[in-house]
């Protein structure tokens, strides 16, 4: 399987709207599964965005083409998809000291390096620190 084609198989599986719920009773999707399913879906949406800025460098989207607009969708889509696995990781109940220190350092980490959505929302940065917080 080349890279393209592991890509959209992630971003297919990320885009899974409930992946907990599908979870058989005995396979327990834990954080660190949904966080590196977060890290293929953002590599995934990263390389789409990359595609969209090579066929309009200037960003400017003048007279843009069918394809342009193909991919300035899938564009939107990888994002919805991104936005939705980390919702279903701030959603995942903490349950032990491990979670706590997994999510923290996950979320300090994609605070440095902006590889998430969250980060552009205030709001959404301080409820996950509040949920930390309680259940620290």
């Amino acid at each position: 399987m080349n890279r393209r084609t592991f890509m959209k198989a992630a971003v297919i599986a990320a885009a899974t709207p409930t992946v907990t719920a599908l979870a058989d009773t005995a396979d327990h999707v834990t954080l660190s599964h949904l966080i590196d399913l977060h890290t293929l879906a953002y590599e995934a949406d990263s390389a789409e965005w990359a595609t969209l800025f090579d066929l309009d460098p200037s960003g400017l989207r003048r007279e843009p083409t069918a394809k342009y607009l193909a991919q300035e969708q899938r564009c939107q889509d990888a994002k919805t998809v991104v936005e939705r696995m980390e919702a279903e990781i701030f959603a995942y109940q903490l349950s032990t000291f491990d979670d706590v220190l997994t999510l923290t350092r996950w979320v300090h980490d994609r605070l440095g390096d902006c590889r998430a959505y969250f980060y552009c929302d205030e709001s959404a940065v301080h409820a996950i620190f509040t949920q930390i917080a309680r259940t620290a």
